[in-house]
């Protein structure tokens, strides 16, 4: 696995943005059974196809296994709640209350995402952590290893 931020040029990440908001450059990268993963923060062609994987379904809906059920409501209304969600945690960013969110991209196709949240993290040193997978993506390895590249960097020592 591998990490960089700072990918000022890179598709997605518009000329001086990363000086304002460092995090549009952060990419974690590593490997599943079935491909290449990078996780980074989704651009708006990331955010559309997020929405469209939320539309689709990520779930059987005879069971709910989110603790908070955003997926029971019409797709159209699933999709919106997608990007309103990552709208709101990067808008409501602080050192005191963070979330990030990022999408999971598989050899250049979104599959899902991974999100990272911390409240007082500098005090408590807790993170939690929640993801899902569009159905088509299930089942292949892919959501252990993009929550492996997303807590690796919380417990590698410096």
């Amino acid at each position: 696995m591998t990490s960089r931020a700072g990918a000022e040029g890179q598709a997605g990440v518009l000329p001086g943005l990363a000086a304002y908001w460092p995090l549009t450059g952060l990419r974690l990268r590593t490997s599943c059974r079935t491909g290449q993963l990078e996780l980074r923060l989704p651009d708006a062609a990331d955010l559309a196809a997020l929405a469209g994987l939320a539309e689709a379904g990520v779930h059987d809906p005879a069971v709910q296994p989110f603790s908070v059920p955003w997926t029971d409501v019409e797709p159209a209304a699933r999709a919106r709640s997608v990007l309103q969600f990552h709208w709101t945690c990067l808008g409501s960013w602080s050192p005191a209350k963070w979330e990030l969110n990022l999408a999971v991209v598989r050899d250049g196709t979104v599959v899902g995402t991974q999100g990272i949240s911390g409240t007082d993290f500098a005090i408590g040193r807790e993170i939690g952590t929640g993801s899902w997978l569009g159905r088509q993506f299930q089942g292949q390895g892919i959501g252990l290893a993009m929550r492996r590249a997303a807590l690796a960097p919380r417990f590698r020592r410096t």
